[in-house]
């Protein structure tokens, strides 16, 4: 692993973020553009589907709050600062997936149906995507990161990859 601080540690997780966000917004841009409004699949247009997967768009949602809470919380009992950084940014990438995966499945059963609720779906899925921009100051609170942790976090010479620094 290359030596890095803790701003391009961090860089690296807003860019993960943005990237993902980017995708998931010219996804549906795409489609709203290539998609005729008209076109229609018979076996898609019954409103159970967009009842089926409204709720499922809403527990993968849940899921994937519990999912990041739980893998937070077990990041902030690492023994070190290394650690606690691999597990919360693998936390972060499981709760942005799930979160993800909700918008997919809404642009897929737009693309099948035509129908605009998915759409609207997928539209509230990236709206709750967006709200869980990563943060320093969250990231700090989350993992409850001691004074040492800190003092290397705010230090842009000290390499936080590095297990060396526990």
């Amino acid at each position: 692993m290359n030596s890095q601080n803790f701003q391009t540690y961090f860089r690296g997780l807003q860019i993960l973020f943005f990237a993902l966000l980017a995708g998931q917004v010219l996804l549906c841009g795409l489609m709203w553009f290539i998609i005729p409004i008209d076109r229609s699949s018979p076996e898609f247009t019954q409103d159970i589907w967009l009842n089926g997967i409204g709720v499922f768009s809403l527990l993968l949602a849940g899921l994937s709050m519990w999912l990041g809470k739980k893998t937070t919380e077990s990041a902030r009992v690492q023994p070190n600062l290394l650690q606690k950084l691999v597990v919360y940014r693998s936390a972060k990438i499981l709760s942005w997936a799930l979160i993800e995966g909700a918008t997919m499945v809404n642009v897929v059963f737009f693309y099948l149906s035509g129908r605009i609720e998915f759409m609207y779906l997928a539209a509230c899925a990236i709206g709750f995507f967006a709200t869980n921009i990563p943060r320093k100051d969250k990231l700090i609170n989350e993992l409850d990161l001691s004074s040492t942790e800190l003092a290397m976090i705010e230090n842009p010479n000290a390499d936080v990859t590095s297990p060396r620094n526990e």
